[in-house]
């Protein structure tokens, strides 16, 4: 497990040199570059970590901050569509987001390597989303899709107290009870649904190994519905 926080913060650390040299370079958009700079630093202190377990509190909060910096990123960037969920291609579970909403995205075209895209012209951004080094963790354990969502939503992360999933052909319903949302991410829940929500996709498409996208979400109270639809 230390490993994956490691490779999280490696990854944050690669997130934010391209976003602050893309936005520093090109745009001049200091508010931006400044962002990217915080994912290092937060990269950083994820690769500092001490070798012993790591207590869930600690593991939330380092996906939170990675939330929260692309957030920001969202919020200037005002994007409309919702992402689509990418299993993992020799790497981490990614998302890919268009400027604008479209069907029959050509998954298996899209070069992985690259964070800005063009998809059938139009513009696309490509990235790693919170919690992705924490599911590959679980890859090669040979769980189920229920047993994998119980250990990195309750075990790992705490995110919520319990978990239910009912998979009908191309859709899955998750139910999650008593989701933890400290941090309000509005910018970040339109385009990739709640964090905890968001942190479910990212365990089915990892485990499932089939792009998805959060239809929709049903707050209830103390629950959360999550509607997700396989593209395949």
């Amino acid at each position: 497990m230390r490993e994956s926080y490691s490779l999280f913060g490696k990854v944050l650390i690669i997130f934010g040199i391209i976003v602050s040299f893309f936005f520093y370079v090109f745009y001049g958009n200091i508010p931006l570059t400044a962002i990217g700079i915080g994912a290092i630093i937060i990269g950083i202190a994820a690769i500092m970590l001490p070798e012993e377990p790591i207590p869930p509190a600690t593991i939330r909060s380092l996906i939170e901050s990675s939330a929260l910096t692309i957030e920001a990123i969202l919020e200037e960037l005002r994007i409309e569509s919702k992402a689509v969920y990418l299993p993992p291609n020799e790497s981490y579970a990614s998302v890919v987001l268009p400027v604008k909403s479209f069907e029959n995205l050509p998954y298996e075209e899209l070069d992985r390597r690259n964070v800005f895209l063009l998809i059938k012209n139009i513009p696309a951004i490509k990235f790693y989303p919170p919690g992705c080094t924490v599911v590959k963790g679980i890859s090669n354990d040979d769980l189920s899709l229920s047993e994998a969502l119980e250990k990195v939503l309750i075990d790992i992360t705490e995110i919520c107290s319990k978990v239910r999933v009912v998979e009908t052909g191309e859709n899955v319903v998750i139910e999650l009870s008593n989701p933890y949302m400290k941090e309000k991410l509005p910018y970040f829940s339109k385009n990739l649904g709640s964090l905890p929500s968001s942190l479910a996709a990212l365990t089915v498409v990892t485990i499932k190994k089939i792009p998805l996208e959060i239809v929709k979400e049903e707050f209830q109270k103390n629950k959360i519905y999550v509607y997700l639809r396989y593209l395949e």
